[in-house]
């Protein structure tokens, strides 16, 4: 036989609701169906133990149908009743539906372009679409590279953009000497450069008002200006006479005179264009058919794609409403997505507004209907229960196993150190406390059934029985 405690009980997640089995020889399919009001939902079980649960579909709740089933449990556990079969629980508030339907999302008619305000200037894309790349970077100093240094008065560098003559100044690390003359886009003249050492070593170079300088790397755009001399207009100029800038976005002030003075400190790091949008189809997937809808719109979004019982595999019907939902009709197990594909292409006018795709040899269902599965369980009859399923009160309540237990395990999950867990045979005497986190392992105990209550404050806890 397997370790008691190594035991768990079969479960299926259906939207919002965990099931979990309470007996091991009894672990029923689940289907929701759209057949109650929300506050008065139904619960049934056929003979072969799968549950029922009558709901109205887009309006009831976890927790309602939460209620619903712990009410259903019979006084003595042995009426077979959903209560008796399955706990539940549950998390959020969102409505639970019974049909498979879905709606297209993602739909987006038309591409906009990525934006950055950055002080009073706003930066576009100019090309629509999301995801751009294009990042700004402000600085008040230009970096370049010293590639020779020819004598103490010449210099070789990276670049002489944006120099001007007896006023630029070079610093390399703790040096630094003034640009007497630009000879050309590399050698500069210089006063004195003693300390500074070529061979692309970094340098920088200061900024001029009125000889900004703008540099591009892919989509990467660095402007480099005199931080509170420099205009706004100045800076909107520079990075619209710099083609690869140009080619990127398009500047404007966004209401201050572009009189008004630019700062660094606008730009704190790198600043990246963000949210655009890129058009869009929209799209739903249902149990492997997807729909899209043929044209970039976001006035298909919510729109519903929603499959019925009724039909025949091979024969599917479908029709769309007066707003383009789509809802067709398919044999529920039996019907293929090819199938269901072939015939929502066939729905008059479909082809105008959608395409549907698919090819899966799989056979889609119509409702929430799941089977419980999983465990590691010894392969023989058990009962499992929780505090999702039973509520602890000061008073003893009987859980019976529909089973003579052969092993039985009662685990006191409370944490807090200060829930105790009481247990009796025959709902009068204590046969005995759980200490919190404390498990203790029955062998053998011979009974069919346990009553329970808590001593101080209810406590999380597990029960489980191995029946004979």
């Amino acid at each position: 036989m397997a370790n008691p405690s190594a035991i768990t009980f079969p479960s299926v997640v259906i939207q919002n609701c965990t099931f979990t089995a309470k007996r091991q020889g009894n672990m029923p399919t689940i289907t929701f169906a759209n057949t109650a009001t929300a506050g008065s939902e139904t619960v049934s079980v056929d003979s072969s133990y799968n549950i029922t649960i009558g709901i109205q579909s887009g309006v009831t709740t976890p927790a309602q149908l939460k209620t619903a089933i712990l009410n259903s449990k019979s006084p003595d556990g042995t009426a077979g009743t959903v209560g008796d079969l399955v706990s539940i629980s549950t998390t959020g508030s969102t409505a639970l539906v019974s049909a498979v339907s879905v709606p297209l999302t993602g739909g987006v008619t038309t591409s906009t372009a990525d934006t950055a305000k950055i002080g009073s200037l706003l930066y576009t894309a100019k090309t629509a679409g999301a995801s751009s790349g294009i990042t700004v970077t402000y600085g008040a100093t230009i970096p370049i590279t010293v590639t020779t240094v020819t004598d103490s008065t010449h210099l070789v560098v990276s670049s002489t953009t944006g120099f001007v003559a007896n006023v630029t100044v070079l610093k390399q690390s703790t040096h630094s000497c003034t640009v007497t003359t630009v000879t050309d886009g590399t050698h500069v003249v210089t006063t004195t450069n003693t300390g500074f050492t070529g061979s692309g070593a970094s340098a920088t170079a200061s900024t001029i008002e009125g000889h900004e300088v703008v540099a591009v790397s892919s989509s990467a755009i660095s402007v480099y200006f005199q931080d509170g001399v420099t205009t706004y207009g100045q800076v909107i100029s520079a990075i619209a006479g710099n083609s690869p800038a140009n080619a990127l976005v398009s500047v404007a002030s966004t209401g201050p005179s572009t009189n008004n003075k630019a700062h660094v400190a606008n730009a704190v790091g790198t600043i990246s264009l963000a949210g655009g949008t890129t058009a869009a189809a929209a799209s739903c997937t249902i149990q492997g058919v997807t729909i899209t809808s043929a044209s970039n719109s976001a006035a298909v979004n919510g729109l519903t794609l929603t499959l019925t019982g009724g039909g025949t595999a091979g024969s599917e019907t479908g029709s769309l409403d007066s707003h383009n939902n789509i809802t067709l009709q398919i044999q529920v197990g039996t019907s293929t997505v090819t199938q269901i594909v072939a015939a929502l292409n066939a729905i008059t006018g479909f082809s105008v507004l959608y395409t549907a795709t698919g090819s899966a040899s799989t056979h889609p269902t119509t409702v929430y209907q799941t089977a419980i599965t999983g465990a590691v369980n010894p392969n023989t009859s058990g009962f499992y229960a929780d505090a999702n399923s039973v509520t602890l009160t000061t008073t003893y309540q009987y859980l019976p196993f529909s089973g003579n237990a052969r092993s039985l395990v009662i685990t006191n999950d409370e944490a807090s150190g200060s829930k105790f867990l009481s247990y009796s045979f025959d709902g009068i005497n204590v046969h005995g406390i759980v200490n919190p986190t404390n498990i203790i392992t029955l062998s053998n105990p011979n009974k069919t059934g346990i009553y329970v209550k808590y001593v101080t404050g209810s406590p999380a806890f597990r029960i489980i029985a191995v029946n004979s």
